[in-house]
């Protein structure tokens, strides 16, 4: 009898030097913090999340500023050239109205706004065709606040894909991920500049790659291979990039 109750006494020493053992091990990791209430004089046991762990903060901070907001203006004809009054008097007619006069026909500036991504660090800038298309005056905003006007290289309205250059040096470009790499339930972000609000951050999955309806087309573009996500996307957006949860872009949105 007595021999079973030092087993018994054993079997609990051992429990209990395993229970702290156990412990010690989960608070120098981090995973567990114990809170001491100094009001009540109670030791209260809490879990938490590892405090080290920031989301995708570290993906935001290498890509974001790679990413730019895209301004357009077009300019509206004047009232003058709207009538049929001959060039040279239409040129007295301003003259008799006065250079600052609120009767004297004015242009007006209808602007757009979208979003960009660097892909050279020499001021290569791609956007969507859709965000360019048939505008005046092209300016872009670049991370740190500059802004600077931008002109069109090249564009291919078929698959609404637009390159763009600023004047401007050692800008951070963007890394191009292996999109072969790319799967269904992968966890992307997109950033862009939405409403003109300025850059914002948006989460979501990849829902399905090679995107492609032969009956109902999906947009008016004559190729079509997208990369579906939940990831919300508003006006202003379009342009902007796609990342993965590494930083680097795996579309345009």
């Amino acid at each position: 009898m007595q021999q079973q109750k030092h087993s018994f006494v054993y079997f609990f020493a051992w429990l209990i030097i395993g229970v702290f053992f156990g412990l010690g091990i989960l608070l120098f990791r981090g995973d567990i913090n114990i809170d001491f209430d100094q009001s009540s004089g109670n030791k209260s046991t809490e879990l938490s999340p590892d405090k080290n762990h920031r989301g995708f903060s570290e993906a935001v901070v290498k890509a974001a500023p790679a990413v730019v907001s895209i301004q357009t203006i077009v300019w509206s004809s004047s009232a003058a050239d709207k009538t049929n009054i001959p060039a040279g008097n239409e040129t007295i007619i301003q003259r008799f109205l006065g250079k600052n006069s609120p009767h004297r026909p004015k242009r007006k500036a209808i602007t757009g706004a979208g979003s960009g991504v660097i892909i050279k660090s020499d001021g290569y800038i791609l956007t969507n065709y859709h965000v360019i298309s048939h505008k005046d005056e092209l300016r872009v905003r670049l991370n740190d606040g500059r802004i600077v006007k931008a002109k069109l290289i090249g564009s291919d309205p078929d698959t609404d894909l637009a390159v763009l250059k600023v004047d401007v040096q050692n800008l951070p470009a963007f890394s191009i991920a292996d999109i072969s790499k790319l799967k269904v339930g992968d966890i992307v972000l997109a950033i862009g500049d939405p409403f003109s609000i300025g850059q914002t951050v948006t989460q979501g999955i990849i829902s399905a790659t090679g995107r492609y309806s032969a009956k109902t087309r999906i947009s008016q573009n004559t190729y079509e291979n997208f990369i579906q996500t939940d990831a919300a996307v508003n006006p202003g957006n379009s342009g902007g990039a796609l990342i993965n949860t590494e930083g680097e872009i795996v579309g345009i949105n």
